[in-house]
């Protein structure tokens, strides 16, 4: 459940954790035991973490995120409210912004500290150097490239850029070995805070990294049905089995050039394989490689000429098919196909393809029935459905977002989500009923009450008679 905001900085709304302010007061009486100096620490570990996360939430909104910020006993956080995905740049640029704070502000203060001849008072002079260290210090350790830390975002980012998913495997590897590295720097120190924080990234990190892996195996075709009598398979000449293993040995690289993002190389092995195919079953993978190969490099006729060539009694890939039917302008056919394919998955890969032919052809049937099953629908996740909503509601589709928008909030019970349903209702010109769905996203846990006063999607809802009372209900001031 989303929290409500305790107060809104820079038009942010800010949650903090009572842990947060405990454990900088562990720290700093750790530091300076009961002295006045403890004290100062605290307010300014909540100072740096406030603006450093202040720095993300401004570019994202920049970006059109809607940003909520959350102070926690380790840190702070950054969220977005129905999030939308970032491009690999919008990350580096989101992820630059909060070290970038810290080291502006805090390298000032070290300027003027080491070259400024004033002479200042131990408190003063203890409250200088916590906040060059809070600020510019931590912005250094954040840009450290392990995942899921300032730096990590960057260098996951970047390398998914330039080697596709490879990359960001890679990235999760490049912290692992960092995490671990600086384990065993803090084990001879006995830093066991330090041996905690980066043995838990480093596990982290692996689990990232094995899951990354399984991206081939999710883009690859599940083997078809032989619908004819099977052949027991012959020992064939040493030249044959050798033909065969190279076969295979290229589809595996094939499949490899796919998951690095090297779509022309998966074109060129896939087209290079199709004359030397012995049997259906490699015949199948082979044409989805190539389907995927050409439809990745911008020919969505030639990838759709690539599925033409399956035998008659095999289907294609449902997420493949659907992928290339949207990009040839049949939206309303990509719907249930692609559909199919978000079953299991929660990439935002599917989800955008789904979301962009559903608002195309207003088609939603396919939608609604993945969230009528509980299981389907938990397995898929709440933020592919709320791309959905959000790009009907960006096309105008407002019905068509009601509808599911309903349906996502039943499953899921989320108050961003009944929002969203008050937004569409408004805009429908379905006031009274937006001012319920107002009630319900306040019951479920709005994080920030105060968009019933500046949305301008509810300008008709606060003209009702029962907004002031909605507004009473929220805590809001006049």
């Amino acid at each position: 459940m989303q929290r409500e905001a305790h107060f809104h900085f820079f038009g942010v709304p800010v949650y903090v954790e009572p842990l947060h302010f405990i454990v900088s007061a562990i720290f700093g009486f750790l530091q300076y035991g009961l002295a006045p100096s403890a004290a100062v620490w605290v307010l300014l570990v909540f100072i740096g973490v406030l603006l450093h996360e202040l720095g993300h939430a401004l570019v994202g909104r920049r970006f059109g995120q809607d940003p909520f910020v959350i102070l926690s006993g380790w840190g702070g956080l950054t969220t977005w409210l129905a999030p939308r995905a970032f491009s690999p740049g919008q990350q580096v640029i989101v992820s630059f912004a909060g070290p970038a704070v810290g080291l502006a502000l805090g390298g000032g203060v070290w300027l003027w500290y080491t070259y400024s001849p004033v002479v200042m008072p131990p408190i003063v002079t203890n409250g200088v150097r916590d906040f060059i260290w809070v600020n510019f210090g931590w912005a250094i350790f954040n840009l450290l490239p392990i995942f899921p830390l300032d730096g990590g975002q960057i260098s996951k980012a970047t390398l998914e850029k330039l080697f596709g998913i490879r990359g960001m495997r890679w990235s999760h590897l490049i912290s692992v070995v960092l995490a671990v590295a600086l384990v065993a720097v803090a084990l001879p120190l006995r830093a066991i805070f330090m041996m905690l924080m980066f043995g838990q990234l480093a596990m982290l990190n692996w689990t990232h990294w094995r899951a990354a892996g399984k991206w081939i195996d999710r883009a690859r075709p599940a083997k078809p049905k032989m619908t004819s009598t099977p052949v027991a398979p012959t020992r064939g000449s040493p030249r044959e089995a050798a033909s065969i293993a190279t076969l295979d040995a290229e589809l595996q690289r094939g499949w490899q050039a796919l998951e690095d993002g090297r779509p022309l190389m998966v074109r060129m092995i896939g087209e290079s394989l199709l004359l030397r195919v012995e049997s259906d079953a490699q015949r199948f993978e082979v044409i989805h490689l190539l389907a995927w190969g050409r439809l990745l490099a911008g020919d969505a006729r030639a990838a759709k000429n690539a599925l033409s060539l399956l035998p008659k009694d095999k289907l294609p890939d449902a997420l493949l098919e659907g992928a290339v039917r949207l990009e040839l302008g049949e939206a309303a056919e990509a719907v249930p196909l692609l559909a199919e394919g978000i079953r299991g998955r929660s990439d935002d890969f599917v989800a955008s393809r789904l979301a962009k032919a559903v608002s195309m052809s207003g088609k939603i049937d396919p939608v609604t029935r993945l969230l009528e099953d509980e299981k389907v629908a938990k397995e898929i996740g709440a933020r592919s459905f709320q791309v959905i909503v959000a790009d009907l509601f960006a096309t105008r589709r407002y019905d068509a977002a009601i509808d599911v928008g309903q349906l996502v909030f039943a499953r899921f019970g989320l108050g961003a989500d009944a929002f969203n349903v008050a937004c569409a209702l408004g805009r429908a010109s379905r006031a009274d009923e937006a001012l319920v769905w107002l009630e319900k996203a306040l019951e479920a846990g709005l994080a920030d009450p105060k968009v019933l006063d500046t949305d301008a999607d509810l300008s008709d809802v606060r003209a009702l008679p029962g907004f002031q009372a909605l507004r009473e209900k929220a805590k809001l001031t006049s």
